[in-house]
């Protein structure tokens, strides 16, 4: 019984690892995609960055939904995680476009700095909000 306990625990633990390597790499991609969207945007054709940002990250998290859905939780339960994750991503949103304008036109930071600290700051509770509330299926009994 001890072995078959220590080796569900070990799947277990090898199973969230591996859905944070997953996580980390759609993230990377997406944050990827919107520097390199900011860029084209504010240095090619010309917009301001906290008129470009709002568009782009909307973008992006479509595609971060789909990713998210079926490579990094393997979720596919559209009917119940869609709405939980519409409501996630308005919150993360507004907190977003919060922390970016902060950063932008309040502290005055670079643009694509700004791209990369909101990343930090908001990138591992997006992560645990992902798992705890958007992507997980599983039944609570109480």
């Amino acid at each position: 019984m001890d072995g078959n306990s220590n080796l569900k625990n070990t799947s277990s633990l090898a199973e969230k690892f591996s859905r944070l390597v997953r996580y980390g790499l759609v993230t990377i991609v997406g944050q990827l995609a919107i520097l390199a969207a900011m860029f084209v945007a504010v240095d090619s054709l010309g917009y301001r960055p906290s008129l470009a940002y709002p568009v782009i990250i909307v973008l992006v998290y479509i595609c971060i939904y789909f990713s998210s859905s079926h490579f990094v939780f393997r979720s596919h339960d559209h009917k119940k995680q869609s709405p939980r994750y519409v409501a996630a991503v308005v919150v993360f949103y507004f907190l977003n476009i919060g922390v970016y304008t902060l950063f932008v036109e309040i502290i005055n930071l670079q643009y694509l700095l700004s791209v990369v600290l909101n990343i930090l700051l908001l990138g591992p509770l997006r992560y645990f909000i992902y798992g705890k509330f958007v992507f997980n299926n599983q039944e609570t009994d109480s």
